[in-house]
Order: structure tokens, then sequence, then C-alpha cells
């Protein structure tokens, strides 16, 4: 497991107030009637500080709870309500630590070799962040893009979504249905008028200049000129520089500055002002929120006080620190788990990266074509599957889909788990610890690398400092998260500059892991509203503006359009075209993407691409049916809360009275403790199963669902370590990580293919390189390559027409064979090439076998094959393609697919035999090349049972073909045929050798032998390559490791 430790600091999110005042006001009301309750909750927002946190939250509410307050009569089932939601408003405040208005806030602290230690500011405990909520600014641009002396003094930029396509632009436009961003996919025509727009436009103009711009073109006069970007303003074709930002300073602020820079705003300008003065008071008087609201009623756009402003709670301490050996602690059990979690698969990813595969191979392309629903392959969407006489494969179930096999064997994990649970249910135990031992008996699940740099989040429970301290501890962990630890941290440091400049620093030390690629932080504005929680400053030197302004200068914004991506050995590659780098992009704030654009969606998506981004650690969905899920520790960390399940359909009836004796009988049934958390998504709610406004709030959710979840609640004053004037809080623990990590190989390709001049790239037909496309079915592929490629083929190099030539599968819109001819030293080769090659073809076009045939352009993939060694791959793919198809000519009906695969391996082993790698090479390789394919097609332990028992069912076999003196005599010609290849192929890694002995920063074999075994196999396999490759590499990783050991026996016997 790669070591990681944490940073200097960390971040404590805690409630308003103390959950030992919420609990003793229960417990004054515990046996008191409905009035008392309601005169009680009355005599508690009275206080201006829960009346303001009521404003911020609900003016509406805060409405209707003052006219009560004020001793406005209302009906009892209507005061019922009121004061049950001010109840359940109360217990936001005193138990949930999610920072939400003023509710519950955040505090920044040091970690140290100190004791922990952590006093808050007596005088000035807290600081409220407020701005006006982000869905009122854009409306505000709005009306000031309608005032033409503003609109006609502001800079105009294309739109940031905007990217060519053949003859058209396409772009994303707003539009706004209910105060609600929708986008839409539109399109423009290029025109010259649009062209020269652009252009001028992409540095910035004014309406003025770009008119000016076009009156030099002819026929077009000023009024139809002006009307035509009028035009383009309102179909957002041009967006104004008062669009909205996310980075940067707080944009309310950019807008005053702007505004200020203009002429004729002076009256605006004084308005701002004074809401910003109002915004910045820090007294609990709400009169300061209707002044705002005052004030935008009389001078700009009409507005409700609903969702004005928006308002950061921050406390402050006179100390604050964590002691690290406590932190330590945690992530030493933290790294002793991780390599047992289950690890979570995104299977858009997943299926972007085969489809993309499919398509284009490792050629690279634009992201928005590749993107792109009409003409490249969108993302999101799924993928068909075809299904041929695949034996290799047979029965192995791929993302929930299954060949054949209806059962799906059990894994040491669940079987543990299964174990575990059953044990724990028999014994009445609540909590189940895991200990090294119980860890020996199950296979590590996943050897996916840790992110850089992560957050842990999670609740320490315990009693005072001094048992932190003394390893007295638990610490219930909520998330582990990556790919950045700025990701939950980048919201709330407007309002915290020393969380700022630690954040900053973080991101520092987290890219200096990939010095040779660019961080670009993700600006986008999905809806207005949402900006309030992407709102964060500008935290890295590059940013990708989409559908959102950037807030650093044009040369460190890398535009839609200029990014490229590839896919490499089963990894996505994203490339700046401008900059020539690569680019890993981040979002270094909270945001539930998932919802979002495509684009947006794939670019925040593509974070966890390096490495795992969260760990799940619980029952899961076997034990989905029963009532009760025992609480997991290991060591000092909960991972993962005791749960009780109520199923309406399990229960008595619901009662209509005597609600508390109804529950009494049922906690008492499932052994459900007094306090506990109402679980609905990330949603909690603190439940006193003793206290009857907690049993109504129940009640009322289990007459509208079916299944209520639970959750045990830990935060008691015994367990809060946190504590303010004398009352225990509740906390939840924000502790940022990193790691030592290498520099990414593919990234250093990228820089190394920039030092060395390229070879020609680009061959068109007529050249010494002749690209032929033939279609034909998937089985019919190898008839074409047996019967008509491989004579044409020995007769072309007998008679010196061609030099070397190859072969890949491949399919876009249909399965085809794509083959290159080579000559370089007779131009015309190819006239005579094409005049055989349709002699030979024409009668499977008759048969209707062949359904058309193709002429194009050979692009070489120099990224990917390297500079230096292009050429000698070609002679690589040459050699093996002769193999591949001297092989496939002796194969014939079921039998012949077993010995497909069986050849396949031979056929890898063979391969690194030639490149002179050792066992452990070759396990080391293997092992890789294995786990990067089970990631692509989800991993889990399912797939693991699944390959281990194919394997075992043929072990035999596979050690009998991998016997480098197998004497059967009826493989013996399909033997030869690869002892062939492993001859040349070991030339071939001499001048290898020589290449890079000569020039050091040249591709490695280590790092094209991938590239190479995956187009063997490509060139073996007749359809679903990959996921015959990842068989392939498991027998192969399983064997080897199996020769290892017996080596190792062998040493230790002698």
């Amino acid at each position: 497991m790669e070591n990681f430790s944490s940073h200097d600091f960390y971040v404590i999110r805690r409630p308003r107030f103390s959950v030992e005042d919420l609990l003793d006001f229960n417990n004054q009301l515990n046996d008191q009637n409905e009035f008392a309750f309601q005169q009680n909750i009355k005599q508690l927002y009275a206080n201006q500080a829960y009346q303001e946190a009521i404003y911020v939250a609900s003016p509406d509410l805060h409405k209707e709870m003052m006219r009560w307050l004020d001793g406005e009569e209302i009906d009892s089932k209507s005061a019922h309500k009121l004061s049950l939601t001010l109840y359940k408003y109360l217990c936001r405040m005193h138990v949930r630590c999610t920072p939400y208005g003023l509710f519950a806030g955040c505090l920044t602290g040091e970690i140290r070799n100190e004791n922990t230690n952590l006093n808050f500011d007596s005088k000035h405990s807290i600081y409220k962040h407020s701005r006006l909520d982000m869905n009122y600014v854009s409306e505000l641009v709005q009306y000031l893009l309608q005032k033409p002396e503003i609109r006609n003094q502001l800079t105009f930029f294309p739109n940031n979504s905007l990217y060519r396509i053949a003859n058209q632009y396409r772009y994303s436009e707003c539009r706004l249905r209910n105060k609600t961003r929708d986008y839409v996919l539109s399109s423009i025509k290029s025109t010259p008028y649009i062209e020269l727009v652009l252009t001028i436009a992409k540095k910035g103009a004014t309406i003025e200049t770009i008119v000016e711009n076009l009156l030099k073109l002819e026929d077009i006069e000023k009024t139809e000129a002006q009307e035509f970007i009028d035009e383009l303003i309102s179909s957002q074709v041009l967006m104004s520089e008062l669009e909205p930002t996310v980075t940067g300073e707080e944009f309310f602020l950019v807008l005053i500055a702007k505004l200020q820079k203009l002429n004729h705003t002076e009256e605006i300008i004084q308005n701002l002002i004074l809401i910003k003065e109002n915004l910045e008071n820090q007294d609990s008087n709400i009169e300061k929120y209707r002044n705002i609201e005052q004030v935008l009623k009389q001078n700009f756009t009409k507005t409700s006080a609903k969702d004005l402003i928006q308002v950061d709670l921050f406390y402050k301490t006179t100390q604050n620190i964590l002691n690290k050996k406590v932190v330590d602690k945690v992530s030493q059990d933290l790294r002793t788990i991780l390599p047992y979690s289950i690890l979570g698969v995104n299977p858009d990813l997943n299926t972007f990266k085969r489809r993309f595969y499919d398509r284009y191979e490792e050629k690279e392309v634009p992201l928005v074509l590749a993107l792109d629903n009409d003409l490249g392959i969108g993302y999101g969407s799924a993928q068909g599957s075809r299904s041929d006489n695949t034996p290799l494969i047979e029965g192995l179930m791929i993302n929930g889909r299954k060949t054949t096999d209806k059962t799906t064997a059990w894994g040491k994990l669940q079987q543990f788990k299964h174990k575990k649970f059953q044990e724990a249910i028999h014994n009445n135990e609540t909590v189940v610890k895991l200990t090294p031992k119980d860890l020996e008996n199950i296979d590590k699940l996943d050897k996916t690398p840790i992110i850089d740099s992560f957050f842990l989040m999670g609740s320490l429970y315990a009693d005072s400092v001094q048992s932190i301290d003394n390893n007295d501890f638990k610490f219930s962990l909520n998330s582990y998260y990556g790919p950045s630890a700025a990701n939950i941290l980048g919201r709330f440091c407007h309002g915290d500059t020393i969380l700022a400049e630690k954040v900053k620093s973080l991101l520092t030390i987290e890219e200096s892991f990939h010095e040779d690629v660019i961080y670009a932080e993700v600006v986008h504005l999905p809806e207005a509203r949402i900006g309030n929680i992407l709102l964060r400053p500008q935290l890295r030197a590059y940013e990708i503006p989409y559908l959102g302004n950037s807030s650093v200068d044009l040369e460190h914004q890398i535009s839609i359009d200029d990014l490229m991506i590839s896919v490499r050995a089963g990894e996505i590659i994203l490339k700046s075209k401008r900059l020539n780098k690569r680019v890993f992009p981040r979002l270094s704030t909270a945001h539930n993407f998932h919802i979002g654009l495509p684009v947006y969606r794939f670019l925040c998506d593509l974070q966890g691409e390096l490495g795992r981004t969260f760990i799940d650690w619980d029952w899961g969905t076997m034990f989905s049916k029963e009532p009760f899920h025992p609480r997991i520790e290991f060591g000092n960390i909960i991972l993962s809360k005791a749960k009780w399940f109520i199923r309406k359909s399990e229960i008595p009836p619901l009662p209509n009275n005597n609600i508390k004796e109804y529950f009494e009988q049922l906690c008492l049934k499932m052994n459900i403790p007094r306090y506990v958390l109402l679980s609905e998504g990330d949603n909690e709610l603190l439940l006193d199963m003793s206290f009857q406004p907690s049993l109504s709030v129940l009640l009322e959710k289990l007459k509208k669902r079916n299944l209520i979840t639970l959750t045990e609640f830990l935060g008691t004053p015994n367990n809060c370590f946190l504590e303010e004037n004398g009352r225990k809080i509740t906390n939840e623990l924000v502790i940022p990580f990193s790691k030592e990590q290498k520099i990414n190989s593919v990234s250093k390709q990228l820089l190394r293919n920039q030092l060395v001049r390229s070879p020609q790239r680009t061959f068109v037909p007529g050249s010494e390189w002749l690209y032929i496309k033939i279609y034909t079915g998937t089985k019919a592929n190898d008839t074409v390559l047996s019967e008509v490629i491989k004579p044409l083929a020995e007769e072309l190099i007998d008679i010196k027409a061609i030099t070397k030539w190859f072969f890949i599968r491949y399919r876009d819109t249909d399965e085809h064979i794509r083959i290159r001819f080579y000559n370089d030293s007779n131009k015309d080769f190819w006239k005579y090439v094409l005049g055989e090659l349709e002699k030979k073809l024409q009668p499977y076009i008759e048969n209707e076998i062949v359904s058309r045939v193709q002429i194009d352009t050979y692009q070489r993939e120099i990224e990917r094959y390297g500079k230096l060694t292009m050429e000698l791959s070609e002679d690589v793919f040459f050699y093996d393609s002769v193999a591949v198809v001297n092989f496939i000519d002796m194969l014939s009906g079921d039998e012949g697919e077993y010995y497909r695969w069986l050849f396949a391996l031979r056929g890898v082993d063979t391969f690194l035999d030639a490149f002179g790698y050792s066992l452990t090479q070759k396990y080391e390789l293997l092992q890789e090349r294995k786990h990067s394919f089970f990631m692509e097609f989800g991993g889990g332990d399912d797939l693991q049972v699944q390959l281990n028992n194919k394997y075992r069912s043929q072990s035999s076999n596979i050690e009998a073909i991998l016997n480098p003196v197998n004497k059967n005599e009826e493989l013996t010609e399909a033997i030869e045929v690869f002892d062939y290849r492993t001859q040349q192929l070991s030339v071939i890694a001499t001048k290898l050798s020589k290449i890079n002995e000569d020039y050091p920063s040249s591709f490695k074999v280590e790092e094209l032998m991938p590239s190479y075994l995956h187009m063997f196999l490509n060139r073996l396999f007749l359809s679903n390559q990959r996921l015959h490759e990842l068989v392939i590499y498991h027998y192969l990783e399983k064997y080897y490791k199996s020769q290892l050991a017996r080596q190792k026996k062998n040493i230790t016997v002698s």
C-alpha cells in the first residue's frame, strides 16, 4: 500500500448550538403536554440568533413564526405543524454539522505534534460571511444588460462552449424556465460574417468595435450590422464580460468593480455599495436583510426575500490544535483496511473508454468531437454488444450481464461478511470489530493506487481532548474522497483567509506530483443558484471555462475546443493542443455534477481516473432484507454505523393515538436505542424515541413511506470532546492527505515526443503506404484473411511488390479489416496491389461476404509508439500479422476456437521471450495489465471469483500449452509459426535496445509492450477483444505467479 500523510491543517464542521442543550430541552419536556412543548418552543425562538437563522433559511417561515410569537392566534393543527417544523430546525441547529446558512459552520485548525487543544473565542465566537444569492446576481446582470448605456460599453466574447464541426458551429444555449437554467444544443452556420465576428471577439470587443469591422465587408449596412450583433448576443453566441464568475474574487464585488469602470453608473454603484455594507454587518438583527431587499426592489429588478441572501458561518478560536498522533492512528488503520474495500467504479467512464476505443483506437481526437452526440460517441450513453462463439469468455458476467450461467459464486469477502453478520445476530452483538487476523483470510480486492490527494471526513468521538490524545477515541468515517483534498474545501475559502492559503499550499504540493501536467480548474455555472456552492477563489493557475466566465487571463484559459483526447492502455488522456501538455481537470468544490451537461460531467468524472476516489465498507445488499445491520469497526475507525430498517409491511398498523406506547413496543422488539438518526439520503434528523414530538415526526414519515432507515446516533454529550461555554457540541472533521507518486508514464511519453524530430505521420493514397479497409462480418474476417490476404501478401513479398504489411481488426460503423501495405522503392506499387486484391476479392463481393472496400489515409500513431521507434513497431506488426494469418489458416470449427485462446497464451508468452523478459518481469507486467482491464470491466469480487474458477478449470491445459518443450505433434506446425515470429522479434529487440542506448529518452520496451500485446490479441480474436484480453492476462498472471512460487520452493529445498 502506498504511503500517505496528512497536511498541517484540518477543518471542523459543527452546528451553531450545543447538542447538550437540545437533549436537556427534551428531558425537561419529556412528560409535558403539547401546550407546554409549544410554549417552550416559543421561549427558545424569542432569541434573535434563532430568529436570524430561520430568516436566512426561509423568510416565509420566519414571517409565519414571528406572527405566532407575537401572539397571533392560529388553529391547533397549524400550531402543531409550525411548532414541529421549528423543532426539526432546532435539531438541525444543535446536531447536524453540515454547513448551511446559520445552522452550522466551520473553522480551520492546525495538526501538530502537540496535545489536542481547542478553545473558542468567547467574545467573538462567530463570523458571518454574507453575499447576494447567485440566482439574484444573475438576474441583476440580465437587468443591467438591457440598459443600452451599459450594454454598449461592455466587452463581448464568444460563448466558451462554442466549437466547430464541418461548416457549422455548435454551442450550448441557456434557456430560463421558471428562473431555472436549462441548456439546449444550438448551432449556427459558418459564414464570412460569423468568422469575422468570432475572430474580433476572441480577445474581447465592444459592440461598436465589432460593427466597425463588419462594415469593412461589402454589402452590409450599419443598421444591419448592429441588428446582426444584437441577434448573436440574444442567441448567446456572444457573451458579455458581466457573465457571472464562480472563481476568483466574489462575483458581486467583481460586478461592482466592472461597473466602476463604466460611464453613467454612479447611482447603480452607490446602491450596490449600500447593499455590500449591509451584507458585512455582523449583527443578528434581521433589519439589515430587509434593508437589502428594499434597495433592490426600489432600484433594480423585482425580487422576493426568498433565496436572496446566502450566508456562510465561521467560528473563531483562541487555539485549535489536533494532535498529529491521532491523525496518524486513523491513517494507519485506513492504510490497512483500504485494500480490502470495495472500489466504486464509474460505469459512464468505462463505457466511454470502450466505445472510444472501438471508434478511434488510440487516435487522438478533439474532445468536442468525441463528446458530440451526433458525430462522436457522446457521454453517458449505453453500449451494445454482440455474440460469437467465444469459449474463453463464456459465462462471464460483466457489469451485470451474463452470457450463460445464472448463478454468481460468492468470493471470500462476501463469505466473510456473511459469517460475521450471522455471528453478530446470533450473539445479539451490535458491533462487529474487524481485526488484522480477519483480513488475512480475505483476498485484497483492489490494487488501484491511492489518488495523489484526498480527504477523510468523519466525526471524532471521545469524552475529552485528553481521551483523544490517550488513543481513547473512535473516528466514524463518513467519506474518503478525492482526487483532491480541496474538493470539499474550496467553497469555504472566501470566508476563511487562513483556509484559502492552506488550500493553495495543498494544491501546490498536489501539482508537484506531475510537474509536466497542467492541473486546470473546471469553471462552469450549471444553474445560477448552484453558484452559491461553486464560488471559490482562484486556486489554480489554469482554468477550463465552460459556460462560465474565467478569473484568469486568456493565456491561462484552456478552451473546450483546444482539448484533445485519446485512450492509451485503458487510460483516458486529455491534452491541450495549444500548450502540448496533458491536462488534469479538477473541480475544487463540492457539487453533484452527475446531473450536469455531458462535457461538464465528463471533465469532473475524469478526476477519478488515476486512482480510487471513494471506499465503501458496509454490509452491502446481501442483507438488505434484514431489519438490523450491526456497526462495523476496524481499529479506531467506525467503517459503518449500526442501522435499523423499519418496513411498514412488517410492523403493526400505525396508531392514531398513544403513539408513545406504540413506539416503546417497537423499540423494545427491534432493540432500537433512545437516540437515533432518521436517514434520508444525505439528510439526517435526530430522533429521541422517548420524546413525543420526535415520535410525531417519525409517524408522519411512516405514513408516507414504506421503508424508514434509522442510524445509530453517537454524538451524545459523553462522546463529544468539543465544547463551548462548558456545553458539548457534535463535530465533523475534514482531514486532508497527500501521497508520494511517480510521474505518470503516459505524461512522460507526451513530453518526450516533443524533444525528437517526428517521422512522417500521414500517408495519402499513392504514397509508400497503401491503406485498405475491407468490410465483412465478424467470422468472415478470418475467411478473408486466410483465403485472400495471406496468399496475396505472400505473393507480393515474393515478387518484392511490397516489403512489409500488417493488419488489425476494427469496428466503427461495421466490422472490417484494416490492412497496410508498404513499399518505399516503387511509388506506383499500389496500382499492382489494388489490381491483384480486386481479382481475389471479387468472388467474395459477389457472394456478399465482403460488403465494401475503401482506400484511406494512413495516420501513424506516433504518440503511442514513439518518434524513434515508430518504424520498428511497424516491423513488429508485420511479423506478428504473418504469424497470426498463418495460424488462423490452420483453425476450423469449435476446436479451432479452443486452440485460438490457448495459442493466445503461448503467443503472449513467446512475445515476451523475444524481448528478453524474465519470469518475474512477465509476472509484473501481466499483473499490471490484468488489473487495468479488470477495473475497466467493473472489477469487484464477483468477477474475480469467476476468473479464478475459469482458471482452475483450465489450469492443466494452460500449463501444457505454455510448456516450452511441448511435444504434441498435432501442435508442431502452429508452434513453429510463433517460433519464427520470436526469432524475428528478437532481432527487432536488439535494434530497440541500441536506440535506447543512443537516445535515452526514446520509448523503452516496457512502455511499448502493452500496446504490442494488445495488437497481437486484437489480430487473433474475432470479437470482444478487450474482454478476451482480460481473461488471457488473468490466466498468465496466475500461471506466472505459480511458476515463481515453484522456483522459490525449489531454491528453498536445495
